[in-house]
C-alpha cells in the first residue's frame, strides 16, 4: 500500500455497516487501525465535525478517497428529479463539501472514483454518468488551482465491488467488458497515485474491454476523439447477413418471420441459459429475468452476426416480446412487413 496505519471510513452507517468490522479485522494484523465515522460525505456540518475529530485524533489527514455512489437506472425520459438528486448527492455532493473542507490541507492525494461510463455513456445511467463527469471536472480544477486531484475512472471490477455482488460480470463479458481482478485495479490505483508531477493527467481510465465489440452497441466509441482506441470494425458479418437474406427471400412475409423468431429464441435462450424451447415468444421477456445488461448483450450478438444497428430503446419499445423484436429485425433488414392491426 502507501504505508497509511491510520485509517478513517465515513459512511452513513458507520462502524455498524455491513462491512465496517470485517476491514477493520482484516487491516489489524498489518498495523493499521481503522475509526469508523457516520456520517453522510454531502453533509457539510457532519464532514466538519469528522474531520475535526480526525485532527483531534493527533493523526492529520494526508489523503483522500471519495467513493460514494447511488445507482437507480432507468431511460432519462422516466427519471424525475428526486431520483436524480438521489444519485447525484453522493457523487457532486459529496465531491464539493470534500474539496471545500480540504483545500489548503498538506494532502499527499485526492482521489475519486469515476467510470468508463463517463466516456461511453449508458441510457440507463444518465445521472451516475453526469455524477462521474462532475468528478473528472473537479480533478482538473483542483490541479490547475495547485490542489492535489486524481479521478480514476474504472471498468468493471471483479470478485467485489457493484457489478460481483449483482451477478452481472457475466453479462459485461458479453459486451466486451473482463473484470480486473482486485489486486490488478489497486496496483494501477498505488502507481497512478504516485504521478504527482505536474504534467500528469489529473483523469485516467482503468479498464479491460474489448472496444470493438463494445462499440457494436455503442456507437459513441466510433467517434473521431476515440478513433485510436477503437479499432475499425472487421469480421464476417457480411457473410452472414447475405445468407440470410438468401434464406429469407425463399420464404413468404409468414415464413421469414418464424424463422426469426426461432433464431431470435435460440440467441436469447443463450443469454438467458435456458433451453429455447422454454421460451414463449408472446411472454415478456422480463418475466424470465432479462434485464438491460442482458438486452444490450442480445443486441451485440445481431450486430455481429447480422450487421444490425438496433438502438437500445427500440428494444425496449417491442413490447418486450421476441415475437414484436423479430417484427423489428425484419424491418431493419430491409423486408416487406403487413401492418399488424390493432384489436378493437
Amino acid at each position: 500500500g502507501l504505508g497509511a496505519r491510520h485509517l478513517a471510513l465515513v459512511s452513513r452507517s458507520g462502524a455498524d455497516g455491513p462491512d465496517a468490522a470485517a476491514v477493520r479485522d482484516a487491516l489489524a494484523p498489518e498495523g493499521v487501525r481503522v475509526t469508523a465515522y457516520a456520517a453522510d460525505v454531502a453533509d457539510a456540518e457532519a464532514m466538519r465535525r469528522v474531520l475535526e475529530e480526525i485532527e483531534e485524533s493527533g493523526h492529520p489527514l494526508r489523503g483522500v478517497v471519495h467513493a460514494a455512489m447511488a445507482l437507480d437506472d432507468a431511460p432519462l425520459a422516466e427519471l424525475t428529479a428526486e431520483r436524480m438528486s438521489a444519485v447525484l448527492r453522493p457523487k457532486i455532493g459529496g465531491a464539493r463539501v470534500l474539496d471545500t473542507l480540504t483545500r489548503g490541507l498538506p494532502l499527499d492525494f485526492f482521489l475519486s472514483y469515476s467510470s468508463t461510463t463517463a466516456m461511453v455513456g449508458n441510457f440507463k445511467q444518465s445521472a451516475y454518468t453526469a455524477g462521474n463527469l462532475c468528478l473528472e471536472g473537479l480533478a482538473r480544477l483542483r490541479r490547475r488551482c495547485g490542489e492535489p486531484a486524481l479521478t480514476l475512472a474504472w471498468g468493471a471490477i471483479g470478485e467485489i465491488g457493484y457489478a460481483a455482488r449483482n451477478d452481472l460480470l457475466d453479462s459485461l463479458h458479453g459486451l466486451g467488458i473482463e473484470p480486473l481482478a482486485p489486486h490488478t485495479a489497486l496496483d494501477y490505483g498505488r502507481r497512478l497515485l504516485g504521478g504527482d508531477r505536474p504534467d500528469a493527467p489529473g483523469v485516467v481510465g482503468v479498464s479491460r474491454t474489448d472496444w470493438s465489440r463494445a462499440a457494436v452497441l455503442l456507437p459513441l466509441l466510433r467517434a473521431p476523439r476515440l478513433g485510436e482506441l477503437v479499432p475499425p470494425q472487421v469480421g464476417d458479418g457480411e457473410t452472414t447477413r447475405e445468407e440470410l437474406l438468401r434464406r429469407l427471400s425463399l420464404m413468404d412475409e409468414e415464413a421469414a418471420l418464424d424463422h426469426l423468431v426461432d433464431q431470435l429464441t435460440r440467441l436469447l435462450a443463450e443469454v438467458l441459459h435456458m433451453d429455447h424451447e422454454d421460451l414463449d415468444p408472446h411472454r415478456r421477456l422480463d418475466s424470465y429475468g432479462m434485464d438491460s445488461l442482458m438486452a444490450a448483450q442480445v443486441l451485440v450478438s445481431l450486430n455481429q452476426r447480422y450487421e444490425l444497428d438496433i438502438p437500445p430503446m427500440e428494444l425496449l419499445r417491442s413490447n418486450g416480446t421476441i415475437a414484436e423484436f423479430a417484427r423489428i429485425v425484419q424491418l431493419r433488414l430491409g423486408l416487406h412487413v403487413t401492418e399488424t392491426a390493432c384489436p378493437d
